[in-house]
């Protein structure tokens, strides 16, 4: 695996082989938040490490909404969804259910 700067990506493997790949640094964050939110999601249904991985995940979800929703100004309706989101859930606290 080597680094290639110029280009802004990853090469693992050689380039004679038949598997290498070029990855670029948007593919390694999407392949490292899709297996993080995967595996840290089946820790907490499983019991396993329930703290450290419930963590991780607030911590992929603050980046993807920092990186991806908020500098798209929360379009496609994402907006709307949120507000009634959070109006479910401030409801619910208040009401006990």
């Amino acid at each position: 695996m080597e680094i290639d700067p110029a280009r802004n990506v990853v090469v693992v493997g050689r380039q004679d082989e038949l598997y290498s790949r070029e990855l670029s640094a948007t593919d390694l964050n999407w392949l490292a938040a899709t297996w993080g939110e995967l595996i840290f999601s089946i820790m907490i249904l499983l019991g396993l490490f329930t703290r450290f991985a419930a963590i991780s995940l607030v911590i992929v979800t603050a980046v993807a909404t920092a990186a991806v929703h908020w500098p798209a100004g929360f379009s496609c309706g994402f907006a709307k969804m949120m507000r009634l989101l959070l109006l479910v859930a401030f409801n619910h606290s208040e009401t006990g259910l």
